[in-house]
Parts: C-alpha cells; structure tokens; sequence
C-alpha cells in the first residue's frame, strides 16, 4: 500500500470503535503517523480499506474503502485524492507506481514506477510537470530531504541518483550496495546521513559529503530490505526486512537489539523520538513495540512507563540448554541454509539458534567419518585416564647437539650459566632444530677445538693403514689365484698329451716337466717381488697424504711443526 498525508485526515461520523479489536480482517500493509503525532494512517485488506486512528482518543476516527486492492497508488495506475467528503480526484499514470514522495516547498507530488521516468505532479496547478528521467531503468523507492532539498531514487543494479530541485536537474548517480537492486531508502533529520538498503539483505549507512559508505550491516536472512528508519535522540539506526528488525548504533554498528515477530513484516513507523515502534504485519492487528531504552513512552501512551516498571521487577531468564548456536557459514557446511527462515532456527546476536539433537542429526549427515572420529577420540581420552597415575619418566625433547646438553647438563651443578642456559626459551632451538647443529668436520670447529684434531689425524692415519694392509691382502688374493690357474691349466695341457702321444716323444715332455716343489719355489719368489712393489706404492701413497695433511695445515695454521718425512719413511 503506497500513500501519502498532505493534511489532516477528515472527520467521519462513524462509532469509534475499540483500537483494541481486529484493525483488518487478513492483514496491514502500511502505516503512518503524521507530523504533529495526533493521526495513525494504516492500510490493509480485505476487503482493501485505510483507517485513520486518532491518539489522543486512542479510538479509529474514520474508515474508508477503496475500489481497488492497493490504496492511493492503485494497481491500476491510479492516484487517488481523499477529502472529507471522501474522493476527491482520481489521475492515471502511464506505468505501474511504486512509490511516491511529498516536495511540501513546491506541492509536487512525486510517483516513481516501473519506468525511467519520475512523473511530478503539482498539487498547486493541478497538472502535470516535466519529468525527471532517470538512468535506472526502473524506480523502485524514492526520498525527498526538506533540509537539503534533495530527492533521492533508487532503482535497478545499485543505481542511487540525488536530484537538486531548486535547479530541477540531476547531481549525480552512484553504484551503491554491490550493485544489488535498491529496495528502500532514507535519510536523517540532518540531511547529510542516508541509509541504503537492498534486495540481498545488505544495509550501508553513506555521508551526502563522502563517495564510500562509513557502516556496513548485513541480514543473516539475505531478504530485501523493506524499510529503515533513523532514531535521533538515541543516535540509532533501525532496517527491517520481511523476518527481522535489527536496531543498531549509527555510530559503531553495535547491535542494540532485534524484534522478530511470528508474522511476516510489511512495514514500520517511529512515534517520533519515542520507544514506541508501529509494524504492519501479516496479522489482523497492527504489532505495538515500546523499548524503554530506546526512548520515553508518548505522551498520549504514558501508562507504558508503569507497566513496563511492573515488568522490571518480576525478571525471568532463558536457558538455552537444548540448543546450538551456530553461524551462517555452519550452516552452509552443514548443507542446511534451507532452514533459514523456518521455525528451526531462531535469530540470535550474528547467527542461529538451532536444537542440540537436529545439528547432530545434520553433523552426522553431512560428515560421514564423524563416528570414527569420536571412536577415536574415546579411546584416546579412556587411555589417558588409565594411564595418568603412572610414574614416566620425563623424556627430554633432544634432537641436536647432544653432545653439548649433555656437557651442559654437566655443568649444571656446577656454578655457572649451564642450567641458564637449558631451562632457557631462547635457546632451546640449539637442541630441537637442525639447522643449529654443530659441524666437527668444519674448519672453523676444529680450529677452536684441537684436541678432536688431533684425534681427527690419528684416525686418518689409522684409516691410510687399514686400507694399505687390505690393499695388500687383496693384491696377495689376486696373484696366487693366477698362479694356481697357470699351473693348473699347463699340468691339464701335459695331462692330454701324454694321453694322445705315445713313444719317445711323450717320455721327453715329462723328462722336461719341472716338479711340484720347483713350481712352488718360483711362485713364491714372483710373490715376493709383487709384495716389494706394493711396500713401495704404499710408502709413496703415505708421503702423499702426509704432504697433502702438512699443506692443509699449514693453511690455516702456518707455525704448525710437521712430521719429518725421513721418520715417516722409516716407520
């Protein structure tokens, strides 16, 4: 329902009747109060009708009804004008209003529809103006500032456009909200603040003198934003989508509290500065709210103040033992963000209230193996109870270097900084990480640490003479077994032919075989001359590596005193 007070509603004759009873029979669609406080316009059907309370009273003043389903701004692209005779005059626009907007300056009235245009219509002259084509392709909600005589469109893909009517052209047009479609817009008392609410949910609070918004506020539900609403005296800022109202500081965007009524919500209206909230909703009557923190009750409702001090002293908590709270982002692990919206979870703080027995069922559902991981976790937890009272041993966390920890742990009864050292944060890299281990092969640690040279060159040499002797034992291996298959294969040779020959010639081939023991005699000298041969390759081999340790040596330590090559030679 889209209408608009341009003066004081018209007296009827009709009884007043009870506010108490049932204002429509299905449902509100809009509500309004005027400027001074003294009238509550609300819309609603069926059948379509608009009521007219009056607070001073608190009784309906007057009950009109409408031949159409959509009052004011019909469905059939009609304007209607009420007096209090009833209608007045009834226009027609070319396209489909949705919204309209009051210039109380110039008595333009202000229809934006689904068009590109914003048709003017002046109340003052009776005709239509110019219009102000827009570069949305529809409009969908519109605003007009007194303080700074500016009108405000919002349509399609973000487009936010400011009009200056004293120059009857446009300033500029932003993308606002993400390029979301716009859904409702309003501004404060000064004028410089404007809140920009669109059809995913997302609230941005803009500054008329900054391009970028200065707060950011995001619906868990992600429906359109229906209406918003500034509170002064408090400095808060209240957006309502068809689920929730959320009302929050302007300042911070610190959440002051939501309302979530069981019925749909169409729209909502502030009684001034006051802590009391009008919603239209999807009910027969219209939802009355007073937050005492928010603000002082109205005047013509001051016996809110008494029934909300006899409130105070009867306190109740809620336990929310059966529930789980999770956020949306649970929810879209769980595969579960179908439920939003439904009777399954509940609005609280930045998520969700769900029962504790439906998030097992879907954890169960949704994670396969989580069975196995809560065997798994049993078992470990029944085993560190078992296992607790047992006496361990402390095991020490020793990956590096532990050599040095054990020469520190040494040290530590011993007066010093060993057990500094140790016990230490800093330095416990030293023993954990490898990057820090110690290099003995390095020059630099043997240079500081002459001993382990030392013992390095004795072990060198040890090693040069282990290699000599099995050097030589292979060497030996390799001669005997030539010899013995020499002789084996020559005795094989003589063998076969004093098998084939027969006569003198057979009887002087064995008179010129030699005996087993003048082989023998000659083997042995053969391996006496290759075991001379090797004395002196080892010998050669020693005066190498010597020469080659003396000017590693002398290197890096050039007063060091060699090993005279002489007494090398006659060891």
């Amino acid at each position: 329902f889209f209408f608009l007070m341009i003066r004081r509603p018209p007296r009827s004759t009709q009884s007043r009747s009870s506010a108490a009873s049932d204002v429509y029979k299905r449902q509100s669609q809009r509500v309004r109060i005027s400027e001074d406080g003294q009238y509550i316009v609300t819309s609603g059907i069926y059948p379509p009708t608009v009521k007219v309370f009056e607070t001073s009273e608190l009784s309906l003043k007057c009950l009109r009804g409408m031949n159409c389903e959509i009052a004011f701004a019909c469905r059939d692209r009609t304007i209607e004008f009420h007096a209090q005779y009833g209608r007045h005059y009834v226009t027609r626009v070319p396209k489909y209003p949705r919204d309209l907007a009051y210039n109380p300056f110039t008595c333009d009235l202000l229809i934006g529809g689904a068009s590109n245009e914003i048709y003017r219509l002046s109340l003052d002259e009776g005709k239509f103006l110019p219009s102000f084509t827009t570069e949305s392709p529809e409009v969908n909600v519109m605003f007009f500032s007194k303080q700074m005589s500016l009108l405000f469109s919002g349509g399609l893909e973000g487009a936010l456009e400011l009009w200056d009517y004293r120059m009857r052209n446009k300033l500029v047009k932003y993308t606002v909200n993400r390029g979301q479609e716009v859904t409702s817009l309003y501004a404060d008392a000064s004028g410089y603040s404007y809140a920009v609410g669109s059809s995913e949910g997302l609230l941005r609070l803009y500054d008329i003198r900054y391009r970028d918004h200065v707060l950011e506020i995001q619906h868990q539900y992600r429906l359109p934003i229906k209406a918003i609403r500034f509170h002064e005296e408090s400095r808060k800022l209240i957006s309502v989508d068809q689920k929730i109202v959320k009302i929050f500081s302007k300042d911070n965007g610190q959440v002051f509290t939501n309302i979530e009524p069981k019925a749909a919500i169409n729209d909502i209206e502030l009684v001034g500065n006051s802590g009391l909230l009008l919603m239209a909703s999807e009910d027969v009557r219209i939802g009355q709210y007073f937050i005492p923190a928010l603000g002082p009750a109205p005047k013509w409702a001051s016996f809110l103040e008494n029934i909300t001090e006899e409130l105070e002293e009867a306190n109740t908590s809620t336990v929310y033992d059966e529930y789980k709270f999770v956020s949306h982002e649970d929810l879209e692990q769980l595969n579960a963000t179908h439920l939003l919206g439904t009777r399954y979870l509940k609005p609280y703080m930045h998520g969700f209230l769900m029962n504790v027995k439906m998030h097992r069922k879907l954890k169960t559902i949704s994670n396969t193996f989580a069975y196995e991981e809560y065997q798994k976790q049993e078992i470990e937890r029944r085993f560190e109870e078992e296992t607790k009272h047992r006496v361990e041993r402390k095991k020490e966390n020793v990956k590096v270097n532990k050599e040095l920890f054990e020469a520190l742990k040494k040290k530590a009864g011993k007066k010093g900084n060993a057990a500094e050292v140790i016990e230490d944060d800093r330095f416990k890299r030293i023993f954990t990480d490898t990057a820090f281990a110690i290099d003995k092969s390095s020059e630099a640690y043997l240079l500081s640490h002459p001993s382990d040279r030392n013992r390095r060159d004795r072990r060198d040499e040890s090693d040069v003479e282990q290699e000599e002797v099995d050097d030589d034992e292979q060497a030996e291996e390799t001669g005997v077994n030539e010899e013995a298959d020499n002789f084996d294969g020559e005795d094989q040779d003589e063998g076969e032919e004093d098998d084939n020959d027969d006569g003198p010639v057979s009887t002087l081939r064995t008179a010129q075989k030699l005996s087993y023991e003048d082989k023998m005699a000659h083997l042995s000298k053969m391996k006496g001359q290759k075991a001379q041969q090797m004395k002196m390759l080892k010998q050669s081999r020693r005066i190498q590596k010597t020469k080659q340790r003396e000017e590693r040596d002398n290197r890096f330590k050039g007063k060091r005193i060699s090993i005279p090559l002489k007494k090398l030679l006659k060891k």
